[in-house]
C-alpha cells in the first residue's frame, strides 16, 4: 500500500505540473524476480500491472503513459534489472522508447529560426563575470567562496555563468542579427516554456536575470528551506556571526531575518533571490517582525508547535466552509503557499484606510493585536473589522472557520481568489486544482451544501440578494472574475495582485 500511495503521489504531481507530457514508469529490481522460472516472473509482472491499473490516477492518465510491449507482455511500466547496468535489455528498451516518443512530440517538430538556436547557444555558453564570480556557490561560509575564487584563478578558462542579464542577452541576440525586442521576448518565452532557461517577468528584478543553470537556484533556496535534522548549520560558525537567535527563529517559527538570508547567500543577488521566492510563493514579507530590519515568513518551515491552532479553540457563532480535494489531488506545498498569500492580504487589510502616521504607529506596535498565529497545517488570520478566520488542512481537505458569519461571503471570495493565484503560480496555467467547495447551512447546524447549489439558493450568510445592500457589496468587492490576467504571474506582480484586495 505504501508503494501504491507513493506511485499515486508522483502520478498526480506529474499530471499537475506537466499536463501534456508523456509518462514513463520504470520498475527497478527486476533481478529479484529473475530467481524463479520465466513463467513465474511474467505472472508477477502481470500482478503488478493489475495493481497499478486499479489506481484512480492511473485510469485518468492512461493515454499519457507510454506502454511497454515486450515478449508478448503489454505493461504500463518498464522492468529494469539493477545488476546488469546500462547493458541490460530493459534499459535498452527504455532508451529506445524514450527516443521514439520524444521524436513524436509537437515541440520537437516546431520550426525555429537558426538565429534563435545560435543565440541560445551563446547564452548557454556565456562565461561567468569575474565581478559576479561567487553567484553559483552557496556553502554558507565566506571561506569557501574565497577558496573558489582562488581555484578559479588557477584555471585557464572561466566557468560557465549561472545566469545572464537581460541586457547581455540582447547584445548576444544582436550579434546574430536579432534586433527586435518583440522577437527577443518571444524567443526567450519559448525557451522558458521548454525549460531550457528560467526567465520570469512579473517584476523588473526578475525580468533582468535569465537563469541558465537551475541548480544554482536550487542551491540558493536549499540554504534556507532545509531540514535542520539532516542538514544542520554549523553552530560554531553561526555563533561567530551572531545569528544563533535568527537560526532558532527560522526553524521554530518559520521566520527569516534579512541578516540571516544575506549571510546564507553570501550577500550575492539577495534582491533577486528574495523576489524569486516571493513571486513563487515560497516566502512572504512579515510586517510583524523586528523593527530594525525586514523579516520574512517561510511557510514550509512552520512546525506543529504547542500553540497549534485547531477548531477546538473556537467559541461563538462560527460558520464553516470546506474545500474538498478528495476526488483530485492536494499537492504538498499548496496549503503553505495559501498561507503566504493570506498573510499578505491580511497585512494590507489591517492597514487599509489608515494615514501614513497611523500605519507607522501600527508597524511600531508590531501588529501585536492582529499578528497571524501559524503552524504547519493551520493558520489563524485577522482581517481588522471583519474578524478572523481559522484555516487548517486535514489530509485532502482544507477547512475554513469564520468568526463573523456576516462576512462569510467576503472571506470565501478571498480564499477562492487566492487558490486561483496559487494554481497559476505554483502549478501552471494549463493545469487546474480540482476540488469541491461545500458551505455550511447557517440555518441547519452541521449541514453542508455544494457551492453551486448554495449560489442558486442565495444561501445565507454566504450569498445575498443581488438587489440588497448594494453599497456593502461594493465596499467588499474583490477581484473581477472577468479579468483572469490578475492571476497570471507573467502579467502582474504579487504586490499588484495583493493590492487589488
Amino acid at each position: 500500500s505504501d508503494a501504491a500511495e507513493y506511485l499515486a503521489f508522483w502520478l498526480h504531481s506529474v499530471s499537475l505540473h506537466a499536463p501534456d507530457a508523456p509518462i514513463f514508469m520504470v520498475g527497478t529490481f527486476l533481478d529479484h524476480l529473475n530467481k524463479g522460472q520465466d513463467e513465474d516472473k511474467f505472472k508477477k509482472l502481470k500482478q503488478i500491472e493489475n495493481k497499478i491499473s486499479k489506481l484512480v490516477c492511473f485510469q485518468k492518465l492512461q493515454s499519457r503513459i507510454v506502454k511497454n510491449y515486450n515478449a508478448g507482455l503489454k505493461l504500463s511500466f518498464f522492468p529494469i534489472d539493477n545488476t546488469s547496468g546500462s547493458a541490460s535489455e530493459g534499459v535498452k528498451l527504455l532508451r529506445r522508447a524514450i527516443v521514439q516518443t520524444t521524436k513524436n512530440q509537437a515541440y520537437v517538430k516546431r520550426q525555429v529560426s537558426l538565429r534563435w538556436m545560435k543565440c541560445l547557444d551563446l547564452i548557454l555558453e556565456e562565461q561567468e563575470d569575474p565581478i559576479e564570480n561567487s553567484k553559483g556557490i552557496f556553502k554558507g561560509t565566506s571561506s569557501h567562496i574565497r577558496r573558489s575564487r582562488s581555484d578559479s584563478r588557477k584555471k585557464s578558462h572561466r566557468a560557465k555563468a549561472n545566469f545572464v542579464r537581460l541586457n547581455r542577452a540582447v547584445e548576444l541576440a544582436a550579434s546574430v542579427g536579432i534586433t527586435s525586442r518583440v522577437e527577443i521576448d518571444i524567443m526567450l518565452g519559448m525557451f522558458h516554456d521548454l525549460g531550457v532557461i528560467l526567465h520570469l517577468k512579473s517584476t523588473q528584478t526578475l525580468n533582468d536575470i535569465i537563469t541558465t543553470n537551475p541548480q544554482w537556484l536550487i542551491d540558493a533556496i536549499s540554504q534556507v528551506i532545509r531540514d535542520d535534522n539532516i542538514h544542520p548549520f554549523s553552530d560554531e560558525k553561526i555563533e561567530q556571526v551572531g545569528l544563533a537567535q535568527d537560526v532558532q527563529a527560522l526553524f521554530s517559527d518559520g521566520l527569516a531575518s534579512l541578516d540571516l538570508l544575506e549571510h546564507l547567500w553570501n550577500k550575492q543577488h539577495v534582491e533577486y533571490l528574495l523576489e524569486l521566492m516571493r513571486e513563487t510563493l515560497l516566502l512572504s514579507d512579515w510586517p510583524y517582525g523586528r523593527k530594525d530590519q525586514p523579516t520574512f515568513l517561510i511557510p514550509s518551515l512552520l512546525i506543529n508547535s504547542s500553540k497549534q491552532i485547531t477548531a477546538e479553540e473556537m467559541t461563538g457563532n462560527f460558520i464553516t466552509c470546506v474545500f474538498d480535494f478528495s476526488n483530485g489531488f492536494l499537492p504538498i506545498g499548496i496549503f503553505q503557499r495559501l498561507i503566504c498569500l493570506l498573510v499578505g492580504v491580511s497585512a494590507r487589510m489591517n492597514t487599509l484606510g489608515k494615514t501614513e502616521n497611523e500605519n507607522e504607529k501600527v508597524k511600531n506596535s508590531n501588529f501585536v493585536d492582529m499578528q497571524p498565529e501559524l503552524s504547519k497545517d493551520a493558520a489563524k488570520v485577522w482581517f481588522r473589522n471583519f474578524g478572523y478566520i481559522i484555516l487548517h488542512q486535514n489530509e485532502m481537505k482544507i477547512f475554513m472557520h469564520i468568526e463573523k458569519p456576516e462576512y462569510s461571503g467576503r472571506h470565501l471570495s478571498i480564499i477562492r481568489s487566492l487558490l486561483r493565484k496559487v494554481e497559476n503560480d505554483a502549478i501552471g496555467r494549463r493545469s487546474k486544482l480540482e476540488y469541491f467547495c461545500f458551505l455550511e447551512n447557517g440555518e441547519q447546524e452541521k449541514s453542508f451544501v455544494s457551492f453551486a447549489d448554495a449560489k442558486k439558493q442565495l444561501l445565507k450568510p454566504w450569498f445575498e440578494n443581488k438587489n440588497a445592500n448594494k453599497k456593502k457589496r461594493e465596499e467588499i468587492s474583490l477581484l473581477s472574475e472577468s479579468n483572469p490576467n490578475i492571476y497570471n504571474q507573467e502579467a502582474v506582480s504579487l504586490n499588484a495582485f495583493l493590492d487589488n484586495f
